[in-house]
């Protein structure tokens, strides 16, 4: 993870430490943009933390493609594209899928494994048993996983930096929430 900053520091040195300049990305886009201006000509390099990149990008397979003429500025910027950001976000996509369904349908299996335990004889109850307690492990080791690919980093500050109360979040991305607290 490193620091990105949207106006440069090379531009601007007294913003490089200014809370509102800085976010993280990936080494990829970091090294990408190099120190390439925030504004050229008529476009700008979209601020990921205060626009959605939905209003400005389809996601079609792995790839961004622009919607908007700053759009195509951040994508050909960052090089969004690049195999290797298509393949992370491919292999980021899989696993976070994967770990949703060990989550969602474990709890279950695990629930019908122990019960099923309990009515067979006693050699056939250690391997339900053993399996059982496999599965749990299963549904930590997601758990964990999840966590490690949350899009804000644990122990990062969630507040909105708004004046508003009692905000809530859009249907689309209420929709993808998921407490996975251990």
């Amino acid at each position: 993870m490193w620091i990105e900053h949207h106006v440069a520091r090379s531009r601007n040195p007294q913003l490089a430490d200014e809370y509102t300049n800085c976010f993280y990305s990936c080494l990829f886009c970091n090294q990408a943009r190099s120190n390439r201006p925030e504004i050229e000509r008529d476009r700008r390099l979209l601020d990921p933390c205060t626009e959605a990149w939905a209003d400005h990008f389809d996601l079609v397979e792995f790839s961004l493609q622009p919607k908007t003429p700053s759009a195509e500025y951040t994508a050909s910027t960052y090089d969004l594209n690049e195999a290797r950001r298509l393949l992370v976000r491919q292999n980021r996509h899989d696993a976070v899928s994967e770990s949703l369904h060990v989550i969602k349908r474990g709890p279950a299996l695990v629930k019908d494994l122990l019960a099923l335990a309990g009515l067979v004889q006693w050699g056939d109850r250690d391997a339900l048993l053993e399996g059982a307690e496999h599965l749990r492990a299963t549904i930590e080791l997601a758990t964990r996983q999840l966590i490690r690919l949350q899009a804000i980093p644990a122990g990062a500050d969630t507040r909105c930096g708004c004046s508003h109360e009692n905000v809530e979040l859009p249907p689309f991305l209420s929709d993808q929430v998921l407490d996975v607290s251990v």
